[in-house]
């Protein structure tokens, strides 16, 4: 689910029994949502909420920079601009225009 409570439901109701779904994206501070409290139990679906991948940095941040390394993992392809700290400025305003998708700070 991607940060809607109604995707959330949707999720948990589409899921098979015994599966867990998992939401990815902060829903807003006030949201509720509805859970069938009985077929959680009777179905044993469960629903699990992550922040930033709940992952152990220590451990994957290593393992991505081997595999992009071996050119396993390509993340040239969702860079759009290399620029300079000085030139910040002008690249938040092209990503607000639209004119690219994700810029990367390089420091010399």
């Amino acid at each position: 689910a991607i940060g809607l409570t109604a995707t959330g439901e949707q999720a948990l109701a589409m899921i098979r029994p015994g599966r867990t779904a998992y939401l990815v994206g902060v829903p807003p501070v006030t949201s509720t949502m509805t859970v069938p409290g009985a077929l959680m139990v009777l179905q044993a679906k469960g629903l699990r909420g992550l922040f930033m991948g709940n992952s152990n940095f220590k451990v994957e941040m290593p393992n991505l920079a081997r595999h992009y390394l071996e050119g396993r993992l390509e993340l040239d392809r969702l860079v759009s601009a290399h620029i300079t700290l000085d030139e910040v400025n002008d690249g938040y305003a092209e990503l607000k225009a639209g004119a690219t998708l994700r810029s990367v700070i390089v420091f010399d």
